[in-house]
Order: C-alpha cells, then structure tokens, then sequence
C-alpha cells in the first residue's frame, strides 16, 4: 500500500507537471498569437490614416506649387547617376539663379513633398527635383505632383528588379517623361551613349545614329563620342565630346554643339562616366542661357558627391575611390575603367556585390566578377551573400586576379586604414547591415 501510495503521488506530480506545461505552452502560443494579431490589426486600422495624411500633404505641395507661377521645375530621372547630375547642375545654377534641389537621395513622394513644403518660396528660380522609381507607375505619381518644365534623362540600367521585374519595365518606367515630353512641352535632355535610352524610340535612334555615323565618318575622328541630344519643341541639339586628356587629377574634353566646336572644359571629375553627367548638365544649362565661360568658372569647383566616385589621397599616397552607393551591374561596366588611371598602383577592388537584383541576382554578381577581374589585381568580397557568384565570375576570365574574403565592414575597414601608397581602392557599393550575412 505504502508504495502503491508513493507511485500514485509520483505519478500525480508527473502529470501535474505535463498539464502545467502543457497549460503555459497554450498561455505562451495565446500571447503570441494575440502580440501578432494586435499588432496586424493596427496597421490595417492606421492604412487609411495613413493614406489620408498622405493625400494631404501631396495636397498641400500641389497647392502651394500652384502658387509659384514662375517656378520652373527641373526633373532628374535615371537608374543612376541622379543625384550626380542634380549636384553638378546646382552648383551650375545657383552662381546666376536661386536654386532649391531635393537634399541627398530625397526621391520619393514623401521626400519631394517635404521639400517643396519646407524650402519652396516665391524667391526661387528653379526646383531641382530627382524623381526615383522601384516599381512601374512611380514616376507617373510623382509627375502628378510635380510638373516639370525640363527633364534630364541620365542612364538607365538593371536595377531594383525585385520591383520592377524585367528590364523592359525599367526602360519604360525611366522614359515616362521623354512619352510625355511633347504633349507637355517639357524640354528634355537625354544621355544618348546608354543603349536602352538611344533604342527606346525607333524613329528618333535611327535620325542620331545616323548622323553621328556620316558625321565621324566625314571627319576621320578617333574617340569622339556622341552623347546627347536635347529633345526641345522645335528640334534636336545635339551635344557631344571628345575627350582631349584625361589623369587621375582630373579631366579635359572638347564640347561639340551640333557637330560644331564650342568650347574646352576642365574638370577635377576623373571617369567618362563622370563626364556624360557633366554633358547633360552643360547641355540644359546652355539652354537655359547661361555661357560656357560662366558654366567653365563653375565646373571648376565641381567635385564628387559623396559615395558617387569621391577620391580620396592619403597622405602616403595611397588612393580610395569611394563608390559605395548603389551601385548596379551597367554603372559598374563604366565606373570599374577608372582604375586604368592608375597605371603604376596595385589595382583593389572591395565590394558586397549587388542585391535587389530578383531572379538574376546570381547571374549579375557573376557579370561583377567577371568585369572586375579584367581591372583588378585583388578583389575582395565583403559578407557571404554574392561570395560564390562574384568568384565564379572571376575565375571565368582566367587572369592573374586574386580573390580574398572578409567577414564584415570591419574587416574592410582595417583594408582602408592600413592602404599601401601603391595602391588604389575602389570601393564598389555598399550593403546595409542587414544584407551582410
């Protein structure tokens, strides 16, 4: 009896202890599931808050809009170089114009309404606003708030493809503007050395191909690029480039109006990429009346924005390029050649890779890799998210190039610290903290 008792109490405590569990395993899944329901359920009630406090900004930005008659508004649309662009025209402007431009990466619907709500007065000349897009339709919301009187058209490349999904959507999407352009009279600027820009629209690819061709051809010249038309009411301008010289202190090129010489610029910009944005901007600016002495004065003191190829000298000579922002598979192709400059440096790429890339983040990864390794003496890839693609890439050229690893930003930060006075780093996009795993 004595031990039937203990085994009955042993067997009560045994299944005492299963139902507490049991009972604070439900308490615990009733308390998440509530967590998650409470929490689901008030961004469902806040959506239409939300949509209302929006639509009365977008309100309140048109109307004041609506006020500045003698506004003129400037749009920069692109897969890259906008914010370039936008920099390089304000500084452009603002020696002749009162010039507001949207700060930094500011591109979004709520970024543009903040501005034009807190900078916008009947004092300035020109809103310079860049326009971005991850998803078809963008733009289109963004001109209905905005009304641009000229347009710039950068380059457009494979980008944020996890929105837009194919390419095709991009080009599209980037050349709402240029569709646009004749029903609203909006002078538009178009950087005709990006493919997707050039065969966008037959009629108009087949009127610049051809005369750039019979124009090379009737004049034998080497290196002569054409770049630009600006697309205006009553017909093309077209502006092209020769670049005369070019170092990693800066730049000089010949400036053709029509196929006629008009001036030589100096930059301290060093790139081709550079230069086709600094066309764009000279192109617009020369239509709005400024001369090309004043526009020479201004690009004198140009320099990089910020993560957009910024150089930087170290004291022992060593060099970084920084191009750490956004960076994607067409601008690299352009971006990567300046390392050519540096003829007697060891030659270092770092990067994370690209993201946002969808179905063909791997294939695009290996495209880096592969371009890099005809540049680069060392390639280092940051994090484990593009490590395989980038250095299958590499290897499928078959050079002397080698690829090493590090973990984390902190580890490419001790590369940067301790750079040799041989070398020059390029510093190819850069991830947010979450991607670096």
């Amino acid at each position: 009896v004595a031990i039937g008792s203990v085994l009955y109490i042993m067997l009560l405590i045994v299944c005492s202890q299963f139902y507490l569990n049991f009972i604070l395993l439900c308490f615990s899944h009733f308390i998440y599931y509530a967590f998650y329901f409470m929490v689901a359920s008030s961004l469902i009630l806040l959506m239409p808050y939300e949509y209302f406090v929006k639509r009365y900004y977008i309100k309140k930005a048109k109307d004041k809009l609506s006020n500045l008659p003698n506004l003129k508004v400037i749009a920069i649309v692109g897969s890259f170089g906008k914010t370039s662009v936008k920099n390089h025209l304000y500084n452009i402007l603002k020696n002749h114009h009162t010039v507001v431009m949207t700060p930094r990466s500011f591109n979004t619907t709520f970024g543009i309404t903040k501005t034009i709500l807190n900078d916008l007065n009947c004092y300035v000349d020109y809103f310079i606003c860049e326009m971005g897009a991850d998803r078809c339709g963008d733009i289109r919301n963004l001109c209905k708030i905005v009304c641009p009187n000229y347009a710039i058209i950068t380059s457009i490349g494979r980008q944020h493809l996890d929105g837009f999904k194919t390419l095709n959507n991009i080009i599209k999407e980037k050349m709402y503007l240029y569709d646009i352009s004749k029903k609203y009279n909006i002078i538009t600027t178009l950087n005709c050395y990006n493919k997707h820009i050039v065969l966008y629209d037959k009629c108009l690819s087949k009127h610049i191909l051809k005369t750039a061709k019979k124009y090379i051809s009737n004049h034998k010249l080497k290196g002569y690029k054409f770049v630009i038309s600006n697309y205006i009411k009553c017909g093309l301008d077209y502006y092209s480039y020769i670049l005369k010289n070019m170092t990693g202190t800066g730049t000089s090129f010949k400036l053709y109006k029509n196929h006629k010489y008009i001036y030589t610029y100096t930059t301290k910009l060093v790139g081709e990429y550079n230069i086709q944005n600094l066309i764009l901007v000279i192109a617009l600016a020369k239509n709005l009346g400024l001369t090309d002495k004043s526009i020479a004065y201004a690009l004198d003191s140009i320099v990089s924005v910020t993560a957009r190829m910024e150089e930087t000298k170290k004291s022992n000579g060593g060099i970084i390029i920084n191009n750490g922002y956004n960076s994607n598979i067409d601008s690299v192709k352009e971006t990567i050649k300046v390392l050519n400059l540096y003829k007697d440096k060891t030659k270092i790429v770092i990067t994370p890779g690209l993201i946002e890339l969808g179905k063909y983040q791997y294939q695009y990864n290996f495209d880096l890799g592969a371009i890099c390794a005809k540049y680069a003496d060392i390639i280092y890839v940051v994090g484990k998210l593009n490590k395989r693609a980038i250095t299958k890439g590499v290897e499928s050229i078959g050079g002397d190039t080698k690829v090493m690893y590090l973990l984390d930003k902190q580890e490419r930060n001790k590369i940067l610290n301790n750079i040799k006075g041989n070398e020059v780093i390029l510093l190819e996009n850069d991830l947010p903290s979450n991607y670096e795993v």
